[in-house]
């Protein structure tokens, strides 16, 4: 994706394409684009896109302007919007950035529409000469579009039931830890740190909250609070059987050993200790997240990029020592891990 990124964003950095190689000559047209070039820039998207309109408002036929607009509501969290803005860049000429294909593909897929996102997987596959590492990524997208349209015409029998207003909110809820008797669970959340831009993922921040099983239902979801959160990213937890033992990611610390280490925590009398980081044997100047605990604590499996891996990220475990500290980690090997991400074990 940062390939891709930096493909459109040869587009509009400025200096780049000079304003006579525009399809445009509408000198308000062109002032409105470049403004909103400027917004984009400066992560002022809403703003971007209010100059953007009024450029395509003075150009209607302005390919450029809507595939920033496109680029500024995908960069923004508004992925229908952007998918939008494509298809009216791809309408006036689909030859003019073939890229955009691709784009309309991810969006579509992530927003369920599968069959439409196999066509545009398949329409940017044949536009011509493709990146070998866009065509990798679109052959293997258009394999799980075909597989997710097959899938959603042939359901499993399944039916969640929403843990309701104790523990979800209007943020995101995710990677949830059950304890063996199933009475406490611990979550991430992700917070909004920006209120100017709350939709943002690069503004947002992840901390534990914690509920416990109570006369039938779920108590109301509390923030587990110091010494486990703080203002930087705690998420991706696991817990022991008997809820007395975490595992959890901290990236970004000044005392970590790579861009994303492992930290743990004992629950004593209701009280979770300082994390400690769970040192070199671990922990690398790479990453190391998404931990999974045996239940009995014993068993640590988790996700690195670390060398000597299979793919991009792969599954690794370690076990406790009877004396205490772990052992050096083990890839899982061909059975588990593949050329690309694997990840989220459980």
């Amino acid at each position: 994706m940062r390939l891709v990124l930096f493909c459109l964003l040869f587009l509009i950095q400025p200096g780049l394409v000079a304003q006579e190689e525009l399809s445009t000559d509408n000198k308000r047209a062109i002032g409105h684009y470049e403004a909103g070039r400027r917004q984009y820039l400066l992560r002022n998207y809403g703003k971007a896109v209010a100059e953007l309109k009024k450029a395509i408002e003075y150009a209607p036929a302005f390919i450029e302007a809507y595939l920033m607009v496109g680029q500024t509501y995908a960069d923004a969290g508004q992925t229908e919007a952007s998918l939008d803005a494509y298809q009216h860049a791809v309408d006036i000429d689909p030859e003019f950035f073939p890229n955009a294909f691709f784009f309309m593909a991810g969006h579509a897929h992530q927003l369920g529409r599968y069959e439409e996102a196999a066509d545009y997987y398949e329409t940017f596959l044949e536009t011509g000469p493709v990146n070998p590492r866009l065509r990798e990524a679109s052959e293997k997208g258009l394999v799980n579009a075909r597989f997710a349209e097959t899938a959603e015409k042939n359901p499993v029998e399944f039916e969640p039931v929403n843990l309701g207003p104790n523990i979800n909110t209007p943020y995101d809820e995710y990677w949830p830890s059950l304890s063996a008797d199933e009475e406490m669970l611990v979550f991430t959340t992700l917070l909004p740190i920006d209120r100017i831009n709350p939709h943002l993922r690069s503004r947002k921040q992840e901390d534990l909250y914690f509920s416990r099983f109570q006369n039938g239902q779920w108590t109301q979801a509390r923030n587990v609070g110091a010494p486990l959160n703080t203002p930087d990213n705690e998420g991706a937890q696991s817990i022991s059987g008997d809820g007395n033992f975490m595992v959890f990611t901290g990236c970004g610390r000044a005392e970590g050993y790579g861009l994303c280490d492992l930290y743990l925590s004992e629950n004593r009398k209701g009280v979770w200790s300082i994390p400690r980081n769970m040192g070199p044997v671990i922990n690398t100047r790479h990453s190391e997240k998404q931990p999974s605990l045996s239940s009995d604590g014993r068993i640590l499996y988790f996700a690195s990029d670390r060398p000597g891996g299979k793919g991009k990220y792969d599954i690794w475990v370690t076990e406790r020592k009877p004396g205490g500290g772990w052992t050096t980690p083990e890839n899982l090997g061909d059975s588990i891990n593949t050329s690309d991400l694997d990840q989220s074990p459980f």
